[in-house]
């Protein structure tokens, strides 16, 4: 059994460029535990469980939000985003591998995201692992679906017609899929027989990915 605990803060000062005179900030927290089990000598298990709380200006300061407007030829005008300036999220995943006679290995995982702008995410995806000598190849697909913030909206029917107004296309109800393809080359083993000096293992990676998003 394996247990680990992580805390970050930070603190980040926002500035739009061409306004010497805007400068906001946001603060951050993070706390973060995973337990890690070994179940049989085949099969582990991961749980993992993250909590970030946020507080200051946190939309960003060049987007603009769209309202309906009779009086241009074009039916609508543009005034800036407003956020709340708190928030926090907390996600719960947990992630198993399943090790097979010949080396591979099967991965399976799922993760639970929820936070205080009613968004809501579930993330589902399934991993194939086969090494062939010094190559490693990794198949993943990958599921992604969430609620949009309780303030998104692509068009408002007036100007200021809500307390908090957004039209980022990562805040509004989405669903995607991801199909990533991967390829690995040891050149350098860790068992010390191709060691280069102090470089005791390294290999180059490439990768394939291909996403679909519906918004």
């Amino acid at each position: 059994t394996t247990v680990s605990l992580g805390y970050a803060k930070g603190w980040d000062d926002v500035k739009r460029n061409g306004s010497p005179d805007f400068s906001e900030d946001v603060d951050r927290e993070q706390y973060r535990l995973s337990l890690s089990q070994v179940l049989t000598k085949k099969l582990i298990v991961a749980i993992n469980y993250e909590n970030v709380t946020e507080e200051g200006f946190l939309n960003n300061p060049y987007r603009s939000v769209r309202y309906a407007d009779a009086n241009v030829p074009r039916g609508f005008s543009f005034e800036p985003e407003l956020y709340p300036n708190t928030r926090t999220s907390t996600a719960l995943g947990v992630r198993m591998r399943y090790f097979l006679p010949y080396r591979a290995a099967l991965e399976g995982e799922y993760r639970f995201f929820t936070d205080t702008w009613d968004v809501e995410a579930h993330t589902a995806a399934i991993s194939y692992i086969h090494p062939v000598g010094e190559w490693t190849f990794k198949g993943k697909l990958r599921y992604y679906d969430q609620t949009g913030a309780h303030f998104y909206c692509d068009l408002f029917a007036r100007s200021e017609e809500t307390n908090f107004r957004g039209r980022d296309k990562e805040l509004s109800e989405l669903t995607s899929y991801t199909l990533m393809l991967q390829a690995a080359y040891e050149f350098i083993s860790d068992d010390g027989t191709k060691a280069w000096g102090f470089v005791k293992r390294a290999k180059v990676t490439a990768s394939l990915n291909v996403l679909s998003v519906d918004y």
